[in-house]
């Protein structure tokens, strides 16, 4: 009996620790993701609206939201996920919107459904502080356990984003990953890679701006950690200069 106790408090202990962290993290971080007023793109030049494309679609889209739980036959809800990303083109950013720019970022929630036959599906809706602006997304995946090796599992998705607010500004991604994982009782480990393709545009009245592709690739690193019901999911990714970083909380049955 005592023993029970003694391991309830210290799973207690650990929930309340993981939680504190997560608060410093996203207090430290957060306050550094900077909000935009999009209808300055009106005056952008071609180059600088160009160089923000590629910025604004390595930070907008939804495979910045990984695999919430890499398993079958469950579903699952990202209560709180956070994303920040950094900026190659600070200088076109400071002339256009008259700021410093070091990380883009967005906030919302991330769903997923995984069935026994392998298939998942999944969406997000997430804000762009402070901007009017948010990105809605849908994906579908398939997995596959690695024959004879136990625990272990590849994951293919394919995703597609749009930001949506004002109908002046769009930004329409179609994005693949391919994922390894491996899953260790509570706790999940992955590596991925993924490509994607973006298309930038304005329709102001009064702008000559033309509308910009952007193809990237990506690798990312990543982290679940199961506490009962409640997860924590935890990425770093890297691609084309760039550096992301994706925090979730939530839970799944």
């Amino acid at each position: 009996m005592a023993r029970a106790v003694a391991s309830r408090r210290n799973e207690f202990r650990s929930r309340a620790s993981i939680r504190c962290g997560l608060l410093l993290v996203l207090g430290m971080v957060a306050p550094s993701v900077q909000a935009f007023d999009f209808d300055r793109l009106r005056d952008a030049s071609q180059a600088d609206f160009r160089a923000i494309a590629e910025d604004a679609a390595n930070a907008y889209q939804f495979r910045q939201w990984q695999h919430i739980r890499p398993l079958t036959g469950y579903w699952g809800l990202g209560a709180g996920v956070f994303s920040a990303s950094s900026v190659q083109h600070d200088d076109a950013w400071s002339r256009v919107f008259g700021q410093d720019t070091s990380l883009l970022g967005q906030i919302g929630a991330a769903g997923e459904i995984a069935f026994d036959s392998g298939w998942s599906v999944g969406a997000t809706a997430a804000a762009i502080p402070d901007s009017g602006y948010g990105v809605l997304g849908a994906s579908l995946g398939w997995t596959w356990p690695v024959a004879g090796q136990s625990g272990w599992e590849i994951a293919a998705r394919g995703a597609y984003s749009s930001m949506i607010g004002e109908n002046d500004v769009e930004l329409d991604t179609v994005g693949v990953d391919l994922a390894l994982r491996r899953r260790l009782r509570v706790m999940t480990v992955y590596g991925s890679a993924g490509w994607s393709t973006s298309r930038f545009d304005v329709s102001f009245d009064e702008s000559a701006l033309d509308a910009e592709t952007v193809d990237a690739g990506r690798l990312a690193i990543g982290l679940s950690r199961w506490l009962g019901a409640i997860f924590v999911n935890g990425e770093a990714s890297a691609g084309s200069d760039y550096v992301n970083a994706t925090l979730s909380v939530g839970f799944g049955i």
